[in-house]
C-alpha cells in the first residue's frame, strides 16, 4: 500500500514537472508570438503553478522518505536492543548457558 503512494506522488510530481517543461519550451519557441494579454498572464501563471505543485509534491515526497527511513532505522533498533537483552538474560542465568550447551 505504501508503495504504491509513494509511487502515485512521484507519477504526479513528475507529470506537474513534464508539464512545466513542456509548456516553458513551446511558450519560449512556438507560441510566443500567439501569448499576449491575459493569454500570456495566465500561461505563465499555468507554468508557474505547475512547477510549484512539482516543488510542493517533491518536498511532501522528501517528507516521506524521511520518515520511513526513522522508522525502520527505530525497528532495526528495538531488533538490535532485543537481541543484545535475549543474550544478556542468557548469560545472567547459568542454567540457560548449559541447557544452550547441551542442545
Amino acid at each position: 500500500m505504501a508503495k504504491s503512494v509513494h509511487n502515485r506522488r512521484r507519477q504526479f510530481g513528475t507529470a506537474c514537472l513534464t508539464g512545466a517543461a513542456a509548456m516553458l519550451v513551446l511558450g519560449q519557441t512556438l507560441l510566443r508570438s500567439y501569448l499576449d494579454g491575459a493569454l500570456f498572464i495566465f500561461y505563465w501563471l499555468t507554468c508557474f503553478l505547475l512547477t510549484g505543485l512539482s516543488f510542493i509534491t517533491a518536498l511532501f515526497d522528501a517528507q516521506a522518505v524521511r520518515r520511513q527511513a526513522r522508522e525502520q532505522q527505530l525497528d532495526f533498533l528495538h531488533d538490535a536492543l532485543g537481541k543484545t537483552n535475549r543474550h544478556e538474560e542468557d548469560e545472567s542465568d547459568p542454567s540457560a548457558t548449559q541447557n544452550n550447551l547441551l542442545d
